[in-house]
């Protein structure tokens, strides 16, 4: 585990930047206030950009990565696989553990009605039980971490550091979570991702195994 977190210092040092910013700003905000925030400058490119990111922690991702994985190494797509499976299991355990409501019943008990400030063609969600982590954001950190940790460029890594930024950042945009639900979200998907790399990395290397060959087009 060490190695690998040396080998992906960069990339911890930038999550642990952002986490760091999202923990100072819980302790200096009120709930809900990067909802009201973000409700005084949407637009109709903002609408679209976000709608897009909160895309890229969905099922959609894994299967596209394991389809082009099978090309590269069999290996990977299984990650991808577990990946998904894991993440599924772990925020619907964590979200039977914590049960927090939704933004929308939130303000309702509250005697506030938020039903103006969605966003266009992306109704708020009632759920009472289920906002706290947030699943898309542990989705997006756990799956853009795991593919940082394949790519060996640190380029790439830094890129797809951005992108899950920005799916967690999509689903307070949405009206759909608080922030507190984006930042433990993230900090389980980066947890996750590296407890799964760090068993997978134990399979060996070898060529010779099964996992470790890929598909091949052969060319008539």
């Amino acid at each position: 585990m060490l190695d690998i977190m040396k080998a992906n210092r960069f990339y911890l040092i930038g999550y642990f930047i952002l986490f760091s910013i999202g923990i100072c700003l819980l302790t200096q905000i009120e709930q809900g206030d990067i909802i009201f925030y973000f409700s005084e400058i949407r637009s109709e490119g903002l609408d679209m950009f976000f709608k897009i990111s909160t895309a890229l922690g969905e099922a959609i991702g894994y299967l596209l990565a394991a389809i082009i994985f099978l090309f590269i190494r069999f290996r990977y797509s299984i990650l991808m696989g577990i990946t998904a499976a894991s993440v599924g299991i772990s925020a619907a355990i964590l979200k039977s553990i914590f049960r927090h409501p939704r933004p929308k019943p939130y303000f309702q008990e509250l005697g506030q009605d938020i039903s103006d400030i969605a966003v266009s063609n992306v109704p708020l969600l009632e759920s009472k039980i289920n906002s706290f982590p947030s699943g898309h954001t542990l989705s997006g950190f756990a799956f853009f971490t795991v593919l940082a940790l394949i790519t060996r460029y640190k380029s790439l890594k830094f890129i797809f550091l951005i992108i899950a930024f920005f799916v967690g950042l999509s689903r307070v945009y949405l009206v759909h979570h608080f922030l507190e639900d984006i930042v433990f979200g993230s900090f389980c998907g980066v947890l996750l991702a590296y407890c799964l790399f760090h068993f997978h990395n134990k399979l060996p290397y070898e060529n010779e195994k099964w996992y470790n060959k890929k598909l091949q087009i052969k060319v008539v």
